[in-house]
């Protein structure tokens, strides 16, 4: 299991790896640069117009994965949107000090195999 947990993530991660440059760099902008202490501050005492600028950041990036990935309708899966927020906040507090970005990428990359693979 914690082989196929790694294929996976590598199989996911490429796909980005391919759209930065040629060091493998890209600048992540928008709500996904600040810290996940930052989010987690917001979130943790219920700010819900500033957590809302991090779930459209992060409901924009699972789009995109959407887009991206082949044989994938929706990476969230069955998952609602406020059931990947706190799953993004559950991310964050294993290290509050990484981007919103990373978690984000994260749990995405965890919710890959329960991933929707075709349009209802």
């Amino acid at each position: 299991m914690k082989n196929l947990s790694a294929v996976i993530a590598a199989v996911v991660l490429a796909g980005h790896a391919l759209a930065a440059d040629a060091g493998g760099q890209f600048l992540v902008v928008g709500e996904g640069a600040p810290t996940c202490g930052e989010f987690s501050a917001l979130f943790n005492k219920g700010d819900a117009a500033g957590t809302l600028k991090f779930a459209a950041w992060a409901h924009g990036y699972a789009s995109a994965l959407n887009e991206s990935l082949n044989g994938t309708y929706n990476v969230l899966g069955a998952r609602t949107l406020d059931e990947f927020m706190v799953d993004i906040a559950i991310a964050c507090q294993a290290d509050a000090t990484q981007t919103f970005h990373a978690a984000t990428r994260a749990t995405l990359t965890a919710y890959y195999p329960d991933r929707t693979q075709t349009a209802p």
